[in-house]
């Protein structure tokens, strides 16, 4: 036999947790009276037209499936890329490519993305110096950081320590030099304010 009790707190619990944010985000005046007089049925109705959203939804199952599918996000942004051409879409897509190990994919799309009023846009720029670095490809690497390097917010980035690094691979101890004396003069400054 079931305790009368033992089915009815819990309800009440429930309700009044419903209650209670119905009232604090001002909801319509039918969800009180579909919970006060329908309680558990009203309860849940009331749960799943709040919190169980659609996008709510999409969510979860986009990260369920981003855990059982590694290459889920990869996907996901090269079909929105084929859809979509836009710059923007090409960008995630070159960091996803870039998070994933595919540096030469990233390289590739990051350059097609350098044309017209993007050819000296700083964050496919510094995406590109990243990238070049990893492959080890130095003079490519000083290339897409001399594009970038008297943009302001350059200036504290790590993107500038690839590029000093970039130097000193490449041999060119002048500009390893300046690029290190700049960065001595931001640390001081720093410190002795």
């Amino acid at each position: 036999m079931l305790n009368s009790y033992g089915y009815y707190t819990p309800v009440l619990i429930l309700q009044g947790f419903c209650l209670y944010h119905s009232y604090k985000n001002n909801t319509h005046q039918k969800y009180y009276w579909l919970i006060i007089f329908v309680p558990l049925v009203g309860s849940l109705v009331y749960l799943y037209l709040n919190f169980f959203k659609k996008s709510l939804i999409d969510d979860l199952s986009d990260g369920f499936k981003g855990i059982v599918n590694s290459n889920y996000q990869v996907e996901k942004l090269e079909k929105e890329t084929k859809f979509t051409d836009t710059m923007s879409n090409k960008k995630y897509l070159a960091i996803q490519y870039l998070n994933k190990g595919r540096t030469n994919e990233a390289i590739d799309l990051l350059n097609s993305c350098l044309v017209g009023i993007h050819a000296d846009d700083q964050e496919i720029n510094r995406l590109l110096l990243q990238a070049y670095y990893s492959q080890k490809e130095y003079g490519k690497c000083i290339a897409a950081g001399e594009k970038i390097k008297n943009d302001y917010t350059f200036a504290n980035a790590e993107e500038k320590a690839l590029l000093a690094w970039a130097y000193y691979y490449s041999g060119d101890s002048e500009k390893l030099n300046q690029s290190l004396k700049v960065r001595m003069v931001c640390f001081q400054t720093i410190f002795n304010d």
